[in-house]
């Protein structure tokens, strides 16, 4: 699954990205819209039918012409090939990456014409030296698609175009216009997780926006910034930090990427993109691209992009969710955009390349033409191909009218595209009836039926487009092994599945190992569009000399479940690094041992400058819950100085802050066990803790006095070397006769000073 956290590459212009658990993995973004070119002619006609414009009203909404063209975003096959090799070596792999353009689960796209508006009457005119006010903008024209969702994401247009519209249109070819189309689609991704959680009033935040600067249509996409920032100042967005006592240092990047994460998820749900009428260069896309996802970061401004509000009810907006504290699968969106200055230009366009007069003695007029186009996954996996039934003429009660004319056609990989022509019958018009049949290939996905055929559909449209998906979905679920599921208790994980649509009994099951060399795995199952989305599933933990741990059957909807630790009892350790200054690497060991259950469990982690702002974590089982103390040592390389080692350390700390300046400050615990003081006749257990480093002059010492058994208040030390952890302490017993027993000197370099309430024998 595509991993968005650092690092990401831009490689011939090509945005990429890592995945969670796969290192030969890497997913990449979609190029800018461009024209889709078919056996060498690019796919893009402007049909005029007045050619005199000048005396149409720049309101009359009278059609003059009609623009047909079709938009894809890939990527040349050998611009991919150069970003994979400069991958496999930059990453140093063994063997080349494996590079996969990224799933969309949904989208649009649109075709936007933008002019600027006109000041209304009587409005003020800038004083001589002043400023001219702001561009305000309108939408001309609106045109929305849909594009495929996968391979080049194909989206096909057949627009309308008043007077205003077509002009637009052919200032276009004479330089830059704010129109062109924008591609609206969403992702999945894993995010990380953070030490920050942010509070957000939804409601409120909608209703600041929808009234925030009201009669604007066009907003760009770094204002999100001054908006957060008031809606912060009104205490609707809070960011908090989870974990207590680390310096600013070290949460100053989180807190930085998660306001910024923050900003791009209030962009992305109440605004839309629209085509951003400033000049830009298409080209320098994909590196806004990089910047968008590497946020915080680094100081690079994300490009500006255009957007208009959108229009959300109360439940919609209640739904929102922003959890900044867990790694889970989130939702994201990308809105790449072109402008048509630039199509022409890719292309070496003219105006006359692309514009056709008709007139009333063209054979176009005197036929009537239906085009098709699949926009379907004819991969192996997927689609064989797709036959489609068109009827110019009536339907009668769902039955072919005897005078009904019926045609055929056959889409495939190879053909997706297939027209019809009839003679015009004025008591039809333009309007088809259609149907079709999709056929899976042998090795598609799994599903009910190995053929689909849709109920006869309506078009008056002379240009349709057939998508499967209309009647299926494809249920993808992936199973994820966790970074913290520890391989030597559990080097494998056997995961089932299960699915039963209850309206047509159909039932599926498959299985899986996941292991080190697999670490994920996705399974899929084509199902109706009406069918439930619920998956069941069960995991089975191996173990050697030991049960197989196996979970109950759970049922979820969601795209992806990560695979973690089944054992209860489990204690998670959040490593931070708190002390960066002149910092190289860090290396962690740590240990829990439990040798009366029989449990030890060590892992070792190394930080270093490049990852010290990711995320470090450890876990471990124990067999009682209160059995939380653990043992670490630190190796800190610095720029300017020697290794400096700790040795060992005890604690129980549920975020342990790492660093030299952390590993300086010590907190010895002394605590009295045993039987109570008085049954031994103890009235007192006096205490002396003696710290000494003599070669840095640095020397502490502290009395206890314990009337009862428990734990004593600390001493805290600011180590000169954090490797110095020996100290002495003596024990004086205090017997109600008013004798006293000894114990002691003693050495120790134990963080939790365990002082029996039995005396020493006299």
């Amino acid at each position: 699954m595509l991993y968005l956290s650092p690092p990401f590459f831009e490689i011939e212009g090509v945005v990429v990205a890592t995945d969670y658990g796969d290192p030969r993995q890497f997913w990449y973004y979609p190029n800018r819209p461009h024209l889709a070119v078919d056996d060498g002619h690019p796919a893009i006609r402007l049909l005029v039918l007045r050619e005199d414009l000048s005396d149409i009203a720049p309101d009359d909404d009278t059609v003059t012409s009609f623009l047909i063209f079709d938009t894809v975003l890939s990527w040349p096959e050998e611009t991919l090939k150069k970003v994979a090799r400069k991958l496999q070596q930059d990453m140093r792999l063994d063997e080349e990456p494996r590079l996969s353009p990224l799933l969309f689960r949904s989208g649009t796209v649109n075709l936007t014409f933008l002019d600027r508006k006109s000041a209304p009457p009587g409005a003020p005119v800038p004083a001589a030296g002043d400023p001219p006010p702001a561009d305000e903008w309108v939408s001309v024209i609106s045109a929305p698609a849909s594009p495929s969702l996968y391979g080049d994401n194909r989206a096909i247009f057949s627009v309308a175009l008043t007077a205003r519209a077509t002009k637009l249109f052919y200032g276009s070819f004479e330089g830059f216009i704010p129109a062109g189309v924008v591609y609206d689609l969403k992702y999945v991704g894993m995010q990380r997780a953070f030490n920050i959680t942010a509070k957000v009033d939804w409601e409120f935040t909608y209703n600041y926006i929808r009234e925030y600067e009201e009669d604007r249509f066009l907003f760009y996409s770094d204002e999100m910034e001054k908006i957060v920032e008031k809606l912060e100042e009104k205490k609707k967005i809070e960011f908090k930090v989870v974990t207590e006592g680390v310096d600013d240092e070290g949460m100053q990047a989180q807190r930085d990427e998660v306001r910024k994460l923050l900003q791009q998820l209030v962009f992305e749900k109440f605004f839309e993109p629209k085509i951003n009428p400033k000049e830009l260069l298409d080209k320098d896309v994909p590196g806004s691209i990089v910047s968008l996802l590497k946020g915080a970061r680094d100081a690079v401004s994300p490009i500006h992009f255009g957007a208009s509000k959108r229009t959300l009810d109360v439940s919609q907006v209640r739904k929102f969710e922003a959890d900044y504290t867990m790694m889970h699968a989130v939702e994201r969106s990308i809105a790449p955009q072109g402008h048509l200055s630039v199509f022409w230009e890719d292309l070496g366009i003219t105006k006359d390349d692309v514009v056709t007069i008709v007139n009333g003695n063209d054979a176009l007029w005197r036929t009537v033409r239906l085009q098709m186009l699949a926009v379907a996954d004819f991969s192996p996996a997927s689609v064989a191909q797709i036959t489609v039934d068109i009827l110019y003429g009536p339907l009668v009660g769902g039955r072919l009218a005897p005078d009904a004319r019926l045609f055929g056609a056959v889409l495939t990989k190879e053909s997706p595209k297939a027209t019809v022509r009839d003679w015009f019958d004025p008591a039809v018009g333009t309007s088809f009836h259609y149907r079709f049949t999709v056929a899976f290939q042998p090795q598609a996905v799994a599903g009910p039926d190995v053929l689909l055929t849709s109920p006869w559909i309506e078009s008056s449209s002379t240009d349709i487009t057939i998508n499967p998906e209309t009647l299926y979905r494809t249920r993808s679920l992936a199973f994820q092994r966790s970074r913290l599921l520890d391989k030597a208790t559990f080097p494998e994980v056997v995961v089932h599945l299960r699915y039963r649509d209850p309206a047509s009994g159909w039932e599926y099951e498959n299985s899986e190992v996941l292991d080190e060399q697999k670490p994920n795995w996705t399974a899929a199952l084509r199902i109706p569009v009406s069918a439930p989305k619920s998956v069941q599933y069960q995991l089975s933990y191996p173990r050697q000399g030991a049960d197989t741990l196996v979970t109950a059957w759970e049922e979820t909807s969601s795209d992806m479940v990560l695979v973690g630790d089944p054992r209860d009892n489990l204690f998670l350790v959040d490593i931070m690094v708190g002390d960066r200054t002149g910092l190289e690497q860090i290396l962690l060991k740590l240990e829990y041992s439990d040798e009366e259950n029989d449990i030890f469990e060590s892992a070792s982690v190394r930080i270093s400058k490049e990852t010290v702002n990711g995320e470090h974590k450890w876990q471990f089982f124990r067999a009682r819950p209160e059995r939380t103390r653990y043992r670490y040592q630190q190796t800190i390389l610095k720029s300017d100085g020697e290794p400096v080692q700790t040795g060992w350390i005890e604690t129980d700390a549920g975020t342990l802050v790492i660093g030299e300046r952390y590993a300086k400050e010590w907190t010895i615990r002394p605590e009295v066990v045993g039987p109570p003081l008085a049954a031994a006749g103890i009235e007192t257990i006096r205490l002396r803790i003696a710290y000494e480093d003599t070669a840095n002059n640095y020397r502490e010492a502290k009395d206890f006095a314990f009337t009862a058994l428990g734990p004593g208040a600390p001493l805290a030390l600011k180590l000169r070397n954090p490797a110095a952890r020996d100290y002495t302490y003596d024990v004086r017993y205090v017997m109600n006769n008013g004798f006293e027993r000894k114990l002691g000197p003693i050495s120790s370099r134990d963080t939790f000073l365990v002082i029996s309430s039995v005396p020493p024998q006299s």
